[in-house]
């Protein structure tokens, strides 16, 4: 019989694939010149979608006897979520503190020409104050936290879609009547 794995393996061992594809489709992303695209977004969506799936699914199957309850699902896939956004976040300060600090100045910039765009009737004092404000929380150690905290909500807000569809109740006699005792 094959050791079952506890929800905390897996969802360990997914997580740190799911921080890993998202690590090298920012590094991708980051040589092609695309990092502040809008389009990079959805594929890091689509990167931790299928880590949580697939991390599910494959628990499921391996290790629940190919049955899962809504609580079990959404347990294993927002845990996938956290440890990828633990590794994201630090893969972010990491990457903005010693590898492209750069950068900083580059979403600062482009911070900037998108308020003068959609508002256009601020003052002079008010852009200033919206800008230093901006320049505040672009620190290599908030830019770590804001990327944990967005890949947190990004991955419960999956997590909650994704179980819907993963879970697979026993409805058979057996299961009715272990509930039963």
């Amino acid at each position: 019989m094959e050791n079952k794995r506890s929800v905390g393996q897996v969802s360990l061992n997914y997580g740190i694939i799911t921080g890993v594809g998202l690590i090298l489709l920012s590094l991708l992303l980051y040589s092609l010149g695309a990092s502040q695209t809008s389009w990079a977004q959805w594929i890091s969506y689509a990167i931790i979608l299928a880590g949580m799936i697939i991390g599910a699914l494959n628990y499921r199957k391996r290790d629940l006897e190919g049955f899962m309850s809504y609580s079990q699902a959404f347990g294993v896939t927002f845990l996938i979520g956290i440890f990828a956004a633990i590794i994201i976040g630090i893969y972010s300060y990491v990457f903005y503190e010693f590898f492209a600090p750069e950068q900083i100045e580059v979403m600062i910039r482009g911070a900037e020409e998108e308020l003068w765009k959609s508002n256009q009737n601020l003052t002079d004092e008010q852009f200033e104050m919206a800008m230093n404000f901006t320049k505040r929380f672009m620190t290599p150690t908030w830019l770590g936290i804001i990327a944990f905290g967005s890949t947190t909500l990004v991955g419960l807000i999956m997590a909650l879609i994704i179980s819907i569809f993963v879970r697979k109740e026993d409805n058979s006699f057996n299961a009715t009547f272990k509930q039963v005792k």
